[in-house]
C-alpha cells in the first residue's frame, strides 16, 4: 500500500468515530469540569495537558477529591473485597446445587476463578478501583478484561476521555471505540511492515522511535460488518487497529465475548453514558470552592488587614487586599495615625457554610451510609459503637446501597466474571463440567449487602433458641417442633460455608447406619455376656446344691 493512500475501512471506521465523539460534545464539557474538581488526573476531556502538569487550577478546596476516593475503596470493599469471597457460581437450581459431583465442581471453579482474579499480575484490583473512581466521578467506566497467553485473564482500566461508545436497543454497551499512543518502535515490533506507512518505518529505524502515533482499537457486534467479513468468520465480535492520520488498518481480528466491560453508576432513559454520584453534589463542589475563596480572604485581611496611612495630599483608589496601604490626606479626622482599615467580615459564617458543604459532598457519596465513625459526644470526641451495635447498625444501613449494587451487578460484574470464566474454560483451568449441567452456571453475589440482610434470619433464629431453652426444660416436646437439619443447611447458606465443608445426607446416613450397627454389635456383646454370666451362677448352684445333697 502506497504511503498517502487511505484503507477504505478504516477510513470508514474513522467517520463513525468523529460522529459518535461529536454527539457526546456536551457530555465531555460536564466531564471536564467534574474532573477539574474532583478527579484532577482525568481531566482531559476538552483540555489536553501534558504529562506532569499541575491541574489543580480551579481547586481550592479538597473535600470533593479526598471523599471520591474513600466513596472508591468503601465500594470497593462493599462489592469487590480483597481477601474475601465476594461471589460464587451456582446453577440456578437448588436441588443441582445440592448433588455432590456438581457442587463440587462450582466449588473448585469459583476457587479456580478468584485465584486468578485476586493474583497480582491479573492487575484486578487496581483496575476497579480506578473503575469505582470514574464511575464515582463521571458515571462512567470501562475494564477491559484482556487474555494473555501463558497468564490467563488480565484487567485494565482505560480513561473514559479516550474512549467513545455506542449502544444496541436496549441501550447495552456493544461498541467501543478506544484511542491510544503507540510509539513507531511499538508498530515495528508488532505488525507486519506490510501494513504500516513508509514515513513509520523509517521513523521507527532511527532515532525518532520513541515518537507517538495515534491508533484506535474499534470492538463492536461482526454483524455490522457482515459484507467484510469471509464466509468463515466465526467470532460474534470483530476488532479492528487501525492508524487514525493515516487512516490504515494494523489488524482484524475477534473475539467470543466482548472484552470491554463497560459500566454505568446510574442511567437516565435513552442515555448511553451514565451519571455517576458527582453530578449531584456538583453545585456543592463550585459553591465550596467560592466559600473557601472568600474565606481566605477574610482570614488574610484579618491576620494582614490593609492600612490607612497618612499623605500630604496624595490620594490612590481604595485598595482592601490583605497587607495594602491606602493614603489619606493628612490632617483630616483629627490626629495624623496609622490604622487598619475596618473590616465588617464574619469569617465565621463562611465557616458555618463550609461546613455544611462538607457533610453534604459526604452525603452525597454515601459516606455516612459506609463509614460509621460513631456519635460525637459533647466534648467533640467521637464514641465508639461496640461489635454489636455495628453489626446491627451496616445491616439496617446497608439495604441503601441495595438498588446500586443490582446495575452493578448486571453491567460491570456479572460479564466480567462471565469473561473471565471463558477464558479460564477455554485454557481448561477449571476442568471437565459435569454433564448434568447443560445449561451452564450463573454467578451469585455474597456482597455484604445481601449478607447483612440474610444475617437477620440467623439472628432471629439464635434469639428464638436463647428465649425457649429455658422452656424447653419445663416441656420436653418443645424441641421437637424443630427441624434442626433443615436450620442448619440454612444456616450454612446464609453464612456461605463451602459445600466441601459439610457432609451429604448420604454421608451421614452412612455414618449413622454404621454407629447403629455398632450399638447393635454392641448390645449383643452385652446379652451374650450376661448369658454367661447367668449360665456360669447357675452352673455355679448347681454344683453347690449337688455337694449339699452329698453330705
Amino acid at each position: 500500500m502506497l504511503e498517502h493512500e487511505k484503507d477504505p475501512i478504516a477510513t470508514q471506521l474513522d467517520k463513525k468515530y468523529e460522529f459518535l465523539k461529536g454527539k457526546r460534545t456536551t457530555w465531555e464539557r460536564n466531564w471536564q469540569e467534574i474532573a477539574e474538581y474532583v478527579l484532577p488526573h482525568r481531566s482531559d476531556f476538552t483540555a489536553k495537558r501534558s504529562k506532569g502538569e499541575e491541574r489543580l487550577e480551579m481547586a481550592f478546596e479538597g473535600t470533593a477529591m479526598r471523599s471520591l476516593k474513600r466513596f472508591a475503596s468503601n465500594i470497593h470493599n462493599v462489592f469487590t473485597p480483597m481477601g474475601a469471597d465476594w461471589f460464587r457460581l451456582t446453577t440456578g437450581h437448588p436441588y443441582m446445587d445440592s448433588q455432590r459431583n456438581i457442587a463440587l465442581w462450582l466449588e473448585d471453579a469459583t476457587r479456580i476463578i478468584k485465584h486468578h482474579i485476586s493474583r497480582p499480575t491479573s492487575n484486578f484490583h487496581s483496575a476497579i478501583y480506578q473503575y469505582y473512581l470514574e464511575a464515582g466521578a463521571f458515571g462512567t467506566g470501562i475494564i477491559f478484561v484482556e487474555d494473555i497467553p501463558g497468564m490467563g485473564p488480565h484487567f485494565r482500566n482505560f480513561p473514559l476521555s479516550d474512549c467513545v461508545l455506542a449502544a444496541g436497543g436496549e441501550m447495552e454497551i456493544d461498541t467501543v471505540f478506544r484511542l491510544y499512543k503507540q510509539t513507531c518502535k511499538d508498530l515495528i515490533s508488532k505488525y507486519s511492515i506490510d501494513v504500516l506507512p513508509e514515513s513509520i518505518i523509517k521513523k521507527g529505524q532511527s532515532e525518532k522511535m520513541l515518537e507517538e502515533v495515534d491508533v484506535i482499537h474499534y470492538v463492536a457486534p461482526s454483524w455490522l460488518h457482515q459484507e467484510l467479513l469471509p464466509k468463515e468468520w466465526m467470532w460474534p465480535y470483530i476488532s479492528i487497529h487501525y492508524l487514525k492520520e493515516q487512516k490504515r488498518m494494523l489488524s482484524m481480528g475477534g473475539f467470543d465475548n466482548m472484552p470491554y466491560i463497560c459500566a454505568r453508576w446510574e442511567r437516565s432513559d435513552r442515555e448511553i453514558y451514565g451519571r455517576g454520584p458527582t453530578w449531584e453534589i456538583l453545585p456543592d463542589c463550585r459553591l465550596i470552592n467560592e466559600v473557601e475563596k472568600v474565606y481566605l480572604k477574610g482570614v488574610q485581611k484579618a491576620i494582614a488587614p490593609p492600612m490607612f496611612v497618612p499623605d500630604s495630599g496624595l490620594l490612590d483608589p481604595l485598595d482592601t487586599t490583605p497587607d495594602a496601604i491606602n493614603y489619606y490626606t493628612a490632617g483630616i479626622g483629627g490626629k495624623d495615625t496609622i490604622f487598619p482599615v475596618p473590616n465588617a467580615g464574619r469569617i465565621e459564617y463562611a465557616q458555618d457554610l463550609n461546613a455544611r458543604l462538607v457533610n453534604s459532598i459526604k452525603e452525597g457519596y454515601f459516606l455516612d451510609v459506609l463509614e460509621l465513625p460513631g456519635p460525637i459526644a459533647p466534648d467533640g470526641d467521637v464514641m465508639r459503637f461496640s461489635a454489636t451495635e455495628v453489626s446491627v447498625r451496616m445491616r439496617n444501613r446497608m439495604p441503601v446501597l441495595g438498588p446500586l449494587l443490582a446495575r452493578q451487578e448486571a453491567e460491570l460484574l456479572d460479564p466480567l466474571i462471565k469473561r473471565t470464566a471463558y477464558i479460564l474454560t477455554r485454557a481448561g483451568a477449571l476442568g471437565e463440567m459435569p454433564k448434568e449441567m447443560a445449561e451452564g452456571f450463573r454467578v451469585e453475589y455474597l456482597n455484604p449487602i445481601s449478607i447483612s440482610m440474610r444475617s437477620g434470619e440467623v439472628n432471629s433464629m439464635v434469639q428464638l433458641f436463647d428465649m425457649i431453652m429455658p422452656l424447653a426444660q419445663i416441656d420436653q416436646t418443645i424441641p421437637m417442633y424443630f427441624n434442626t437439619q433443615q436450620i442448619l443447611k440454612n444456616t450454612a447458606e446464609i453464612l456461605q460455608v463451602p459445600p466441601s465443608n459439610l457432609r451429604t445426607d448420604e454421608e451421614v446416613q452412612a455414618m449413622l447406619q454404621k454407629q447403629e450397627e455398632a450399638r447393635q454389635l454392641q448390645q449383643e456383646q452385652e446379652l451374650a455376656q450376661t448369658a454367661a454370666q447367668v449360665d456360669e451362677s447357675q452352673a455355679k448352684a448347681e454344683a453347690s446344691r449337688s455337694q449339699a445333697r452329698a453330705a
